[in-house]
């Protein structure tokens, strides 16, 4: 009687191994399938230097992305935001449009777009513009000059002194000459009460005179 036994089992195997091929074969196209979108590339490109006036970015994807969800914002070289823009997708290239160029400086691109499998994907890319035309990001912008006045300044009279000097407080009277003046009068007062007290001794002494004669 014959043994099949071993042929048997190889058939087994085998069937196995097809089956596996046949599971990781199924399970691998749904994978690659649905890989997300990349970028292939950027205009400008990262670490490029323009020396042309820029008003928009370009960004090219490997598939078309989807028309919502697409962001871009520029920073400088201090960090501040200079331009925030939403995307215009057509089909794998998505354009994104300044108000007006961008100074001369170093930038960093943040970009956000929705791929095809609806999935957000996002990167960044650093550019720097070097226009010869354009001005520098970091120039300052001039002072506006003061206005200058229309009136004359008043001319100053030098006999008028210092128009910043407080004016000097009352002046004291004169002491000196209010006693030259009181000692002026006594003379006078003195010269009078004088006549009259001799006045007066005169008529005592005429009244006396009078009444010894009279006795």
């Amino acid at each position: 009687m014959r043994d099949f036994s071993f042929p048997r089992m190889r058939s087994v195997q085998r069937m196995w191994l097809a089956l596996v091929a046949a599971v990781f074969l199924v399970l691998g196209i749904p994978a690659a399938g649905h890989a997300h979108d990349v970028l292939l590339e950027s205009t400008p490109a990262d670490g490029e230097t323009v020396t042309e006036p820029l008003d928009a970015v370009t960004l090219t994807f490997n598939n078309s992305i989807q028309e919502v969800g697409s962001q871009l914002i520029v920073t400088n070289e201090a960090g501040n935001v200079v331009a925030e823009v939403s995307g215009q997708p057509q089909g794998t290239l998505v354009g994104f449009e300044f108000d007006a160029p961008l100074p001369n400086g170093q930038y960093t691109v943040a970009w956000r777009v929705v791929s095809s499998d609806a999935h957000p994907i996002e990167g960044d890319f650093v550019f720097t513009m070097a226009d010869p035309q354009a001005a520098d990001a970091t120039d300052p912008e001039p002072a506006e000059e003061p206005a200058t006045s229309e009136e004359t300044p008043a001319t100053e009279d030098p006999e008028a002194g210092d128009p910043t000097e407080q004016p000097s407080s009352v002046e004291a009277p004169d002491d000196t000459a209010s006693s030259d003046t009181s000692d002026e009068g006594w003379p006078i007062t003195g010269i009078i009460v004088g006549a009259a007290l001799g006045g007066l001794v005169g008529v005592g002494i005429v009244v006396l005179i009078r009444r010894r004669n009279q006795r």
